[in-house]
């Protein structure tokens, strides 16, 4: 079961940069702060404050609970050799993506 759930999310999962590129071609913002919410994210993974992990370097993956935004679970990293927390968000479609990360920096 837990390999089916891994694969699925492997297929899903979109790394910060991907997310800006995806960010970026969406033109049709409705936000008024749109330029603001990426550049945030970008001088934060530029920066270091936001660390990017392989998806691949987490393994004994653990369901910890679902919720509005997505999904949390805990899983070891190889990277830092600790068990981490992570939180993979329901993307539905391009639309709601910055709501998500509203809600995601709120948290």
């Amino acid at each position: 079961m837990w390999n089916e759930i891994r694969l699925k999310l492997q297929k899903m999962t979109k790394t910060a940069k991907e997310l800006v590129e995806e960010w970026s071609d969406y033109s049709d913002c409705p936000h008024q702060h749109h330029e603001k919410r990426i550049s945030w994210l970008e001088i934060g993974i530029e920066k270091n404050f936001i660390k990017l992990f392989d998806y691949n370097s987490f393994e004994n993956w653990k369901l910890i609970g679902r919720g509005g935004f997505g999904t949390v679970y805990s899983a070891y990293s190889n990277d830092i050799k600790n068990t981490m927390v992570l939180k993979s968000l329901h993307v539905n479609d391009s639309k709601n993506l910055l709501y998500l990360f509203d809600g995601f920096i709120r948290e």
